[in-house]
């Protein structure tokens, strides 16, 4: 799971494209790091990496996703550079999608379409449950935009089918939009998963720096993304190191090296990244935002990542209190629901707050600051109620309010005996 930017803004100075975006809303050694993901990756080598390991349910995931949702959902209402310093969600967001990827295509060896059509199922239809109500709006006030004047938006509406690159959007429908950005970069990097993985586990050095080269060539100008194509570049280029780190988690690779290595590589990752956005800041601010500066992001968010992966918990009381496993099993089977509809949940509670559509006994008093937030929570769970079903239908699973149980519903199989009498 910082998540925002425009699809229209050129991609020369990549510094000022990622200055928008948030998961709500991403000089270096040439080598790695002693106890870095090159170390970590090839510990286990690309024969012998346990393709068992993470293949249960892990509590410490499910909590780190919903710390990572909270913090999204907190860069919602301050931009505070110190945000993704204390806690960078995206990075750690990707590194656990790239896990539970590597574990899918292990569990199916050789059936990587398979994997991957349906991880495009439980992906793309809460998008279009979006686009269904957003896109209506947005022709409705008549797809103004800053740059194109008001002008239908053509075939390009197809990326809110399938967003290999950023959907069409108008001026009214930008601030809702904004989080594509995410989702974008999350389908790129799960189409690429199979490749990845393989190189990843035959080169772990070369796949590790290569992606730090590339944002390297960027920022010297040396590489121009433009556009679009350049904007999705960018961002899977700034992330794709964590997606490959969610695969050094799920081998075991990254369990097997010493705690006091990662914890040593990790902070000099993030060292490096916070060094990088003092050198090299956007904008005037006193305290750089990493999350604005490619190389500062990928590099900070490696780090922290790493170490977070590395903490040596599963939280087993997770699964052992019913309570607690039905929360973050909620919440893993609604979090496309709950991060796509945020920012219009946010706008509508704005919008009620402005036009004292809320009792003034609730609004004023000491709790005035939190009321915004509360009000936006009460609306996004709406949301999850009325919309949330779509991720159950998605996953084949019968429609419930808020899942806390069941499992995908599988054709019924028949013993080859039975079969063959029924012939």
């Amino acid at each position: 799971m910082t998540l925002s930017t425009s699809s229209r803004r050129p991609v020369a100075d990549a510094g000022a494209l990622r200055a928008d975006r948030s998961p709500q809303r991403p000089p270096v050694t040439a080598s790695p790091v002693a106890g870095g993901p090159g170390d970590v990756a090839s510990t286990a080598g690309p024969r012998r990496a346990s393709r068992a390991a993470g293949t249960e349910r892990d509590g410490y995931l499910d909590v780190l996703r919903t710390a990572a949702l909270l913090q999204v959902f907190a860069l919602r209402f301050s931009d505070a550079a110190w945000l993704p310093i204390i806690f960078p969600s995206t990075g750690l967001l990707f590194a656990i999608g790239g896990s539970l990827m590597a574990s899918s295509l292990d569990r199916s060896p050789g059936r990587a379409g398979k994997v991957l059509r349906q991880r495009l199922r439980r992906l793309l239809p809460p998008l279009w449950m979006l686009g269904l109500v957003v896109i209506p709006l947005m022709v409705a006030t008549g797809w103004q935009t800053t740059l194109e004047g008001t002008r239908a938006p053509g075939p390009s509406l197809l990326s809110w089918i399938l967003p290999l690159t950023h959907p069409p959007d108008s001026d009214a429908g930008a601030d809702t939009t904004a989080v594509l950005w995410f989702l974008r970069t999350y389908l790129w990097l799960m189409l690429m998963s199979p490749a990845l993985l393989w190189l990843s586990r035959h080169w772990p050095r070369i796949m590790y720096l290569l992606p730090l080269v590339v944002l390297l060539l960027v920022d010297g100008s040396l590489i121009q993304l433009e556009g679009d194509v350049g904007e999705s570049v960018l961002s899977v280029v700034t992330f794709v190191a964590c997606w490959m780190l969610g695969f050094a988690h799920h081998d075991g690779s990254l369990r097997r090296v010493r705690m006091w290595k990662i914890l040593a590589g990790g902070l000099l990752l993030c060292a490096a990244g916070v060094a990088w956005a003092v050198r090299y800041p956007v904008g005037n601010a006193a305290l750089p935002n990493v999350s604005d500066i490619p190389v500062a992001e990928a590099l900070f968010n490696l780090g922290f990542t790493m170490i977070l992966l590395r903490l040596p918990t599963r939280l087993a009381v997770v699964e052992r209190r019913p309570l607690l496993r039905a929360v973050f099993t909620g919440i893993d089977r609604r979090l496309l629901t709950m991060y796509l509809w945020s920012s219009i949940a946010m706008d509508l509670a704005m919008a009620a707050l402005r036009r004292h559509l809320i009792p003034p006994p609730l609004v004023e008093g000491p709790w005035s600051p939190f009321v915004p937030v509360g009000v936006t929570l009460v609306v996004l769970a709406g949301f999850v109620v009325t919309l949330g079903w779509v991720e159950d239908i998605a996953m084949r699973r019968r429609p419930q309010v808020w899942p806390t149980s069941g499992r995908a519903s599988r054709p019924r199989a028949y013993p080859r005996r039975a079969i063959a009498e029924r012939g």
